[in-house]
This record gives structure tokens, C-alpha cells and sequence, in this order.
């Protein structure tokens, strides 16, 4: 990934503000990206706060997967949270990157 790759980047390394509707693509950009790697990879986890860290993801890609209706993905990402997380989390979708 090159700098351009980052939200917001400009020629020069200015940053500047983006609005709603490039923050909400460059999100699922991201989710459908990590859903890539899940697929292919699982999930990795080499400490206890990424393992924090990858819950708190794993949640919010729930959430919005449930939004824009992928339910195939859904599936996928409800079965590594149930299998690498203690039953004692809370595994329920989060839809707060809407305000993020």
C-alpha cells in the first residue's frame, strides 16, 4: 500500500477533510478487503490487544455487511468472531462507524 491508498492524501502530503460519502466508500473498500484476507487467510492474532482490536473490527464489519444487505459475508465474519472469541464477549454487530 502507498500513500496514496490513505483517506484524505493529496499530491504534496496534504491532507485534506473528505466527506461523507468518500469516508463511508473508503470503509467498505476496507471491510471488503479484510473480508478478502479472512477468506483466505483467517484471522491472526498475536496479542491480547489486537486481539482486542480485531473484535472491535470483526463487530463493525458485521454491522456493515449487515447494512448493505451481504449476508454471504455476514456468515463468514458471525463464524470466526463465535470461534476466536470467548462466549463471554459480546459478539452483536456494532453500526457505530456511522459516526466515526
Amino acid at each position: 500500500m502507498n500513500e496514496e491508498d490513505y483517506l484524505g492524501y493529496e499530491e504534496g502530503n496534504e491532507y485534506t477533510q473528505i466527506d461523507e460519502q468518500q469516508l463511508e466508500s473508503t470503509l467498505k473498500k476496507w471491510c471488503d478487503e479484510a473480508y478478502e484476507l479472512l477468506q483466505e487467510e483467517g484471522l491472526r492474532i498475536s496479542n491480547e490487544a489486537d486481539r482486542a482490536q480485531a473484535l472491535l473490527a470483526l463487530r463493525r464489519m458485521l454491522g456493515l455487511f449487515i447494512e448493505q444487505e451481504e449476508y454471504e459475508k455476514c456468515t463468514l465474519v458471525k463464524q470466526i468472531l463465535e470461534k476466536n472469541f470467548k462466549s463471554n464477549s459480546d459478539l452483536t454487530p456494532l453500526f457505530d462507524y456511522r459516526t466515526l
